[in-house]
């Protein structure tokens, strides 16, 4: 069925309308004869010509003249190609501004993303160090509270 839908160009329904009228040969049979158990049917639809395609003629027509040559199309086409070939160069500029756009959006992904691997790395340096003086400063308190004499004051 699906064939004689692309050869005859119309819908299902009218074909199997068609049928019923009884204007298109068509049957419907099973779908796997071979299996029992399948008992799903499919139309098979008889196309001898198209009813829309004239038939064929028996003796072709001979002509006495060639076909006349164009040498330049006419006026509108050539307005028509012009047209066609602005709307190309546009569409070519569009999609050569879309991957500019796209290669400096990536760009400034990779500069965001190095910012932000930087700045880690400085705050986790600053708490190295604020660590770090702390623990100096614990350890100058420390001392002073252990040693009994001060050398730093003479």
């Amino acid at each position: 069925m699906s064939e004689a839908v692309e050869l005859l160009g119309k819908p299902e329904s009218s074909i199997r309308r068609q049928i019923a009228q009884g204007r298109v040969t068509g049957e419907q049979v099973l779908r796997d004869p071979d299996n029992p158990r399948d008992t799903r049917l499919v139309w098979r639809v008889l196309i001898t010509d198209s009813p829309d395609e004239p038939p064929p003629s028996v003796e072709p027509i001979e002509s006495d003249h060639e076909p006349p040559i164009r040498q330049e199309p006419p006026r509108f086409e050539m307005a028509l190609l012009a047209k066609l070939d602005e709307r190309d160069a546009t569409i070519a500029e569009m999609a050569e501004r879309e991957r500019a756009q796209a290669d400096r959006i990536a760009a400034l992904a990779a500069e965001k993303a190095k910012a932000e691997s930087d700045a880690i790395h400085a705050l986790e340096a600053a708490q190295i160090e604020r660590e770090r003086r702390l623990e100096a400063e614990a350890e100058v308190k420390r001392l002073r509270v252990r040693s009994p004499w001060k050398p730093w004051t003479w």
